[in-house]
């Protein structure tokens, strides 16, 4: 049960900032959201890739595809932290949009080849 002026947490585990120190960080809280964010980003790219080969993007389109799946992402992720990421995450919104981008990457471009293999190829 919350008190008065109290702030409920966020979906993502509260955040690693508390309101009245700038300074304080817990560590355990941004190393559970980061963790968090890396499954969330593996999973998704898994599965974008996956969608994107059957239905059959090829060159810049399924790229494009990519580009604008980690662009909502992290609007996604900045509206769920308040506007605050760095108090969540320790990083701006730049820093998330670039942050395992070649993991991201990398899993993208396997299961877009994949799924684009085994649906339109074989």
């Amino acid at each position: 049960m919350m008190g008065m002026g109290q702030q409920p947490q966020a979906v993502m585990g509260g955040p690693a900032m508390p309101e009245d120190s700038s300074k304080a960080v817990d560590a355990s809280a941004v190393r559970g959201n980061m963790q968090v964010l890396q499954y969330v980003n593996a999973l998704l790219f898994i599965i974008l890739g996956l969608a994107t080969g059957v239905v059959g993007l090829e060159g810049s389109a399924g790229f494009a595809a990519f580009a604008v799946v980690n662009v909502a992402l992290v609007a996604v992720i900045w509206a769920l932290s308040g506007g605050d990421t760095k108090a969540y995450l320790l990083q701006s919104p730049a820093g998330l949009l670039l942050s395992g981008l070649w993991s991201q990457m990398t899993a993208f471009l396997l299961f877009w080849a994949l799924a684009y293999s085994a649906v339109h190829v074989f």
